[in-house]
């Protein structure tokens, strides 16, 4: 029997070896009663009856955390609970409790996940594809998740805890992290155009319909856009890695493509606003002293964490400059918000 791989973990060293088993040793005993002499066997990570053709293809896991790659794309995880349960049952003469099986996080299964990043508490998997997606809890609300400022991550799914300032995602379907900014720019527009705290906190179908509809609408974010035989898209992640509460990525970039996907957001002038543009650049320049201004006093004040989603999605809709006011073609459509709400009589 030979080891194939192997982590460590907050008090155990798990391992797997070349007969598809899964062991786990604890190192953190300090007295002769609770120590452990010989490794035990994960029994319920896998099972090998009937599945010849199904074989451990990886293990990865940190802190407290790990996971378990299959072959057939199956991915299971567990935690060092779980092991706890393992050892104390190894010890008893008498296994009369069932023994822990491990959870199957739905949107990883089959999913072509390379590797999971586990923070404290929220974990990334990165897929084949170069795409990055987040579950678990993010705890205050910190933006742990990777899914855009706290405010509107609720937009995209997350969950806001009843009883702490946690939001949660429970795995069973993917959320994506977006890289490209406009795309974030767009998500503050939604959010302060539907200002959706009342259905985040109220409706949680809501927010599961809001998650799925901003998901696909993220998907098709470069669709249309080709760059002869390159099909990777515009943000490719190479790498993720999480610790705490933190969460990193390398993201190989191809600006050319990306700028080609954001002047596909872009709404181009009317010759109407082309003829004001002189006029539009005056009150852009005038606007943007009094916002200075404003700004000014409401820091002063310490009103600029008042609102802060608002503030985003109402000022990110324009970029002045030279040529004016940009606008995009979001401004002209509206989310079917409406349609996410449960079915009540009004």
């Amino acid at each position: 029997m030979r080891v194939t791989h192997h982590i460590v973990l907050e008090g155990y060293i798990v391992f797997t070896t070349d007969n598809d088993k899964l062991f786990a040793f604890g190192t953190a005993s300090t007295t002769e009663e609770s120590s452990q002499s010989w490794p035990v066997e994960l029994t319920t990570f896998f099972s090998s009856q009937g599945t010849s053709s199904v074989h451990i293809q990886d293990l990865q896991g940190s802190f407290r955390t790990f996971a378990v790659f299959k072959s057939s794309g199956e991915v299971l995880t567990g935690s060092t609970t779980c092991i706890d349960t393992f050892i104390t049952a190894s010890k008893s003469q008498h296994r009369t409790s069932t023994l822990p099986q491990p959870a199957r996080i739905a949107s990883l299964q089959c999913q072509s996940v390379v590797t999971l990043a586990f923070g404290d508490y929220h974990i990334h998997a990165l897929h084949a594809n170069g795409t990055i997606s987040s579950f678990g809890v993010d705890p205050e609300r910190v933006g742990a998740f990777g899914l855009g400022h706290a405010l509107a991550a609720g937009l995209r799914g997350a969950q806001n805890s009843r009883t702490t300032r946690d939001q949660m995602l429970d795995g069973k379907h993917r959320r994506t992290i977006w890289f490209e900014p406009l795309m974030l720019q767009w998500l503050s527009y939604c959010y302060a155009t539907i200002q959706p705290r009342l259905m985040i906190d109220l409706f949680p179908d809501w927010v599961f319909k809001s998650g799925e509809w901003f998901e696909q609408q993220g998907s098709r974010w470069e669709e249309g856009i080709h760059d002869g035989d390159n099909d990777l898209p515009a943000y490719f992640a190479l790498k993720v890695s999480a610790a705490g509460w933190h969460s990193a990525a390398l993201v190989l970039v191809d600006e050319e493509k990306a700028e080609k996907a954001r002047c596909k957001h872009i709404k181009q002038p009317s010759e109407d606003e082309n003829e004001s543009s002189t006029t539009g650049q005056l009150d852009a320049r005038l606007a943007w002293i009094w916002e200075w201004f404003f700004g000014l006093v409401r820091w002063f004040l310490g009103l600029t964490a008042r609102d802060a989603a608002a503030d985003i999605g109402r000022n990110s809709t324009s970029r002045r400059g030279g040529s004016g006011r940009v606008r995009y073609v979001w401004e002209d459509q509206e989310p079917p918000h409406l349609a996410w709400l449960p079915n009540t009589e009004r």
